[in-house]
Order: C-alpha cells, then structure tokens, then sequence
C-alpha cells in the first residue's frame, strides 16, 4: 500500500530564553517556498512580537533560485519592516553555492540586518552582540 504523505518544507521554533526565532527549511527550496512560508508564520502569528533575532537554517535544504531572486528576499523583508525592521537575520548554508544568495541579500539590507553563517554558532555570536 502506498500512502501520499505531504513532506513539510519549513518549520518553526521559537526558543523563549534567547527571544530567537528558528526557521528550518528541508529539501528543495524556491523563493515562492520563502516568501510564502513568511506569509504562514505572519498570517498565523507564529512570530512572537517584539522579535529580533531568526536563525533561518537552510542545512537540510538545496536553494534551487536563480541568482537574480535574491532581489525578491530583499523586497520581501523591506516590506515587512514592522516585523524585521531593525532585526537580525542569521542565515545558516551548508553547500558553498548556497551562500551566494544570502552573500547577495546581505549586500542590499535596508531597514534589517542580515548575514549568513555555515556554523550554528558563529550565528549565535552574531545574534547576541
């Protein structure tokens, strides 16, 4: 017997004692994945307000976006300044070519402060100075 059984792409958890947001993304992810994985978590207010720190750990995931995509993360936290407006965004990469993208998203912060990291804790470091 087979069973189609949805694999989740996201997951989020919020760890109450460092007031950091933990996004997880599994498998291939595209910018449609990313934005509207956000969209979930502000339309379900998965987001605990007054949030500043995100570690979003692409680790388990393969960013399958064009270079030029980027842009399209860029606008989307831009337009979002009432939830990243002044926050960190650590980005976590394991395979070299997914750290051009958030290299590039880096580049263009306006308004939020991102960066990508390929360990946890260098991440952390980062969130907490």
């Amino acid at each position: 017997m087979r069973f189609n059984i949805p694999v989740e792409k996201f997951e989020y958890n919020y760890d109450d004692a460092s007031g950091i947001l933990y996004k997880s993304y599994f498998g291939p992810v595209t910018l449609e994945d990313i934005t509207s994985s956000w969209e979930h978590a502000l339309r379900h207010k998965l987001i605990p307000a007054g949030t500043k720190r995100f570690i979003v750990d692409f680790r388990q995931a393969a960013m399958n976006l064009e270079i030029d995509e980027h842009q399209g993360i860029v606008d989307f936290y831009r337009n979002h300044l009432e939830v990243f407006g002044e926050a960190r965004v650590a980005v976590l990469v394991e395979n070299p070519r997914d750290m051009v993208l958030p290299v590039l998203v880096n580049t263009k912060d306006e308004g939020y402060h991102s960066r990508p990291f390929t360990t946890l804790e260098g991440a952390l470091r980062w969130l907490r100075s």
